[in-house]
């Protein structure tokens, strides 16, 4: 898949999918996820996605196949008051350590034990490459406003 970004200043090229339980929309920003080598225009064959939705908790795994690069108007994502946060999580179970990334939306005022607390109400509960399930509290290594989307 090869895109060109567009150079109107009043669009943006944003990564869309949707939940997979509610249908709501998700939109991650060009520079997230990219193809591993620096390039925004494609997706990696093998990239999986944890997102986890704060209006009905449900975790979605998106694939490259299942996200699609869209141009969307600046007005338009300046008019939805949520946050996209890339939460980095250690596997805590002995021996493991597996980093996780999850994305998530909240309300832009929210705290950030709170959108730890969207995350840790995931169905099905978030588990690690080798199958370990999330500890309570999970172990943060870095947590980030990607930008309001």
């Amino acid at each position: 898949m090869s895109t060109t970004l567009t150079q109107d200043p009043q669009t943006a090229q944003v990564w869309v999918a949707h939940c997979k339980q509610c249908n709501r929309l998700v939109v991650f920003p060009h520079t997230v996820p990219n193809d591993g080598h620096g390039d925004t225009h494609r997706l990696a064959p093998g990239l999986s996605l944890i997102y986890v939705c704060s209006a009905c908790n449900h975790k979605s795994v998106f694939s490259a196949q299942e996200i699609q690069l869209q141009t969307m108007e600046n007005g338009m994502q300046k008019a939805v008051s949520d946050t996209l946060w890339r939460v980095v999580i250690a596997c805590e179970e002995k021996d493991c350590g597996r980093l996780m990334e999850v994305f998530t939306c909240v309300e832009r005022f929210r705290r950030a034990d709170e959108v730890l607390w969207s995350i840790m109400r995931a169905k099905p509960p978030i588990y690690c490459s080798r199958g370990h399930a999330l500890y309570e509290p999970p172990q943060v290594r870095s947590m980030e406003a990607m930008r309001s989307v």
